[in-house]
């Protein structure tokens, strides 16, 4: 049985060889039950061998010692660290996007196994679901170290603005998410345009109230221009309210700062520039030296026909984004 892949693939192999002996394939040359692979250790040194070179592995017995050797086979893969570490993998989160990321961390030949946590019935599909909420840094620490998760997705943006990626840092674990501060760029809208505004990013012009009556007086000076109201912090993608006029304005201000809808994300209030057109999503994984751009996409938040109702958390979204043009990601 030919392979020619890397070990975690190998691996992947040898695990359902273990679960399906009924299945094996048999070498050519010898009869027994064998791969192939490009680099070359030792998984079990009494039964299970690969050759100098990457060759066969194989060993003539009977069907009952080969499932013994397989099994245990698989058991010193998972444990023990030979070539390439099969990993247990947390993903924290319960919404859709977490269900992607689990289901895809499934596929890795290099993964074990997957929780989430809490997650929901769709991530209860593809990983197991851990009775621990997202925002629970304490028990997520002690549940890694518990299960030796190998690598931790964080996937909801209030985790990560409470620190919960500096909690795993301080304990040793690695994590896939930025830290309490980097974060700030997607807790507080205001740290992020005060960021663009410094690192000569274009964005729309702005002002940001502490005081409702000052920010009222800000929005009659404008004579009504269109504008666009946001709470400061957090608010599950509704705290943002895009204005036709100074009715709008004023009622979405009365919303965040006096009736306090969303909390303290409310305290305090963005007004900023109107900008007209498409709106295209890029995001990024970056390290501190290097940038890898993901695929653009593009985000529909209004609700009704017409985008004529108020933005919600998201009312589809759909990538690659045919606006993202080679040239204007050049751009």
């Amino acid at each position: 049985f030919p392979f020619q892949g890397g070990l975690g693939g190998a691996f992947t192999i040898l695990r359902e060889f273990a679960r399906s002996p009924g299945q094996w394939p048999r070498s050519p040359q010898r009869g027994g039950v064998g791969f192939e692979t490009s680099s070359s250790f030792e998984v079990h040194r009494s039964s299970l061998e690969v050759s100098p070179g990457g060759r066969w592995c194989h060993r003539v017995c009977s069907a009952e010692a080969r499932t013994q050797s397989l099994k245990a086979a698989v058991w010193a893969v998972e444990s023990e660290p030979i070539g390439v570490r099969l990993m247990k993998v947390l993903v924290i989160g319960q919404g859709g996007r977490e269900h992607a990321l689990a289901w895809k961390l499934a596929q890795s030949p290099g993964v074990s196994h997957v929780f989430c946590a809490p997650g929901n019935a769709g991530t209860a599909v593809d990983a197991t679901n851990v009775d621990i909420a997202a925002g629970d840094a304490e028990r997520l620490v002690k549940f890694a170290k518990t299960e030796q998760i190998g690598l931790t997705v964080v996937g909801p943006e209030a985790p990560l603005v409470a620190g919960v990626a500096d909690q795993f840092l301080a304990a040793g674990l690695q994590v896939f998410g930025p830290n309490h501060a980097a974060a700030q760029l997607e807790g507080s809208k205001i740290f992020s345009k005060e960021v663009m505004k410094q690192a000569g990013v274009p964005t729309g012009d702005y002002r940001y109230f502490t005081d409702p009556d000052s920010a009222v007086e800000y929005l009659e000076d404008r004579g009504g221009m269109p504008v666009v109201i946001k709470a400061d912090g957090l608010a599950s993608g509704k705290g943002v309210t895009v204005c036709r006029g100074l009715e709008d304005s004023l009622a979405a201000l009365h919303e965040a700062m006096v009736e306090r809808r969303f909390g303290a994300a409310g305290d305090r209030v963005l007004i900023e520039e109107r900008l007209t057109g498409q709106e295209v999503s890029i995001l990024a994984l970056v390290d501190g030296r290097t940038i890898v751009p993901l695929e653009a996409a593009q985000d529909h938040k209004a609700a009704f026909d017409g985008d004529m109702g108020p933005n919600t958390g998201g009312m589809g979204a759909y990538s690659p984004a045919p606006f993202a043009t080679p040239e204007l990601m050049d751009e």
